[in-house]
């Protein structure tokens, strides 16, 4: 079985995925989490300042 690799994520991540400059590369860095290619590691912080975006609940509440 191969280990998949942990990465830290903060808010410019998920905010990349908004950001037209960003948003391609982001976005492939998002479906490797979705597809389980990788694991995302996501601070309380992090969790905090995307609880208080207008898509917040969206975000946190996935795989928390």
């Amino acid at each position: 079985m191969m280990t998949r690799l942990k990465v830290y994520i903060d808010t410019s991540v998920i905010g990349g995925c908004m950001d037209v400059e960003f948003q391609n590369t982001s976005q492939l860095l998002i479906n490797k989490f979705k597809k389980g290619e990788m694991i995302a590691v996501v601070s309380e912080l992090t969790k905090t300042e995307l609880k208080r975006t207008p898509r917040g609940s969206e975000y946190t509440h996935r795989n928390t």
